[in-house]
């Protein structure tokens, strides 16, 4: 971006965006932590309703600036008007939870979705300026389909931890590890339905050649599957209080990631010759390792202290 435009505008628009998704977020948190999770919903149906004019305007003269600028005003009128409109409906008796408890129960967590970003980003950009490819493009756009993957994987990490308070006897552990069994069998078979049709329709809409994008589809279907296989392994680890494993396998992707992308930089070769493919894999592979093992260490230590 910044080679085509001012960085001073491009550093006042990306700032903007930034803004404006943060300010959806607090309102998000603000209504979630007092038990009202529906008005999170008006907010994010008010977002869609107001992009929806901006996306028609953008559809006539197409760029990243107005995209951003018509996605950042949508948020934030959505995000100031729900705060207004209901800011009366909150009920007053509801219980509330602190910003900083929430951030220290989730700081293995962010610490693990902040390195998860370095590792993703930096073949990308490495690949991108080095090799001259689009590979990072094609990448990006293809990896929008596996987000409501990630929609699934965080919804299965809220539902086991919700019920983490029956993992106090053996029986409840037992529970959980017929949820694990079921959601591993359903979410392998879910996911290669849900890649095979989400791969092929983003595809014909963004009009993307089968030649070059035949590569990226089989590494990113591999990582999904892998994705399927972790998530309520992962999920149930985190049930049972062990998040701090996920940290581990993240510092093991980022030191990957950083490694591949050195090797590039330097014109050595990586596996795949494909940087970005490279660390999906890895990363992929890692997190089913590490959160197996980790499940059945959890699991054996877990039994032994219930006796």
């Amino acid at each position: 971006m910044g080679a085509s435009e001012n960085w001073l505008t491009v550093a006042l628009i990306t700032t903007f965006f930034v803004i404006s998704s943060l300010g959806m977020d607090f309102v998000r948190y603000f209504y979630i932590s007092r038990d009202s999770p529906q008005f999170s919903v008006v907010m994010d149906g008010f977002f869609i309703f107001t992009l929806a004019p901006t996306s028609i305007l953008i559809a006539f003269q197409p760029s990243w600036i107005a995209f951003a600028i018509g996605w950042s005003t949508s948020a934030s009128i959505a995000a100031a008007g729900t705060a207004l409109i209901l800011r009366r409906k909150t009920p007053s008796f509801a219980r509330q939870v602190p910003l900083r408890g929430t951030i220290k129960l989730g700081r293995w967590s962010g610490l693990d979705n902040l390195m998860s970003v370095i590792a993703n980003l930096v073949p990308m950009a490495i690949a991108t300026l080095t090799l001259t490819t689009p590979l990072a493009a094609i990448y990006r756009v293809l990896q929008t389909a596996l987000g409501p993957l990630n929609i699934v994987n965080t919804s299965l990490i809220a539902s086991f931890s919700l019920g983490s308070w029956r993992l106090s006897s053996i029986e409840g552990i037992e529970n959980l590890r017929g949820q694990v069994r079921r959601g591993v069998r359903v979410l392998l078979l879910a996911t290669v339905i849900y890649v095979g049709i989400a791969f092929a329709a983003i595809m014909f809409l963004a009009e993307l050649p089968w030649s070059s994008s035949a590569r990226v589809v089989a590494i990113l279907s591999i990582a999904a599957l892998f994705g399927a296989w972790t998530s309520p392994i992962a999920a149930a680890s985190s049930a049972l209080g062990y998040q701090i494993i996920g940290v581990y396998i993240r510092i093991a992707v980022v030191a990957f990631s950083l490694s591949v992308s050195w090797a590039v930089a330097i014109g050595l070769p990586v596996p795949l010759d494909d940087p970005i493919g490279a660390v999906a894999i890895a990363s992929s592979a890692l997190g089913l390792i590490g959160w197996g093992f980790g499940y059945i260490i959890a699991l054996r230590r877990e039994k032994r202290l219930l006796g």
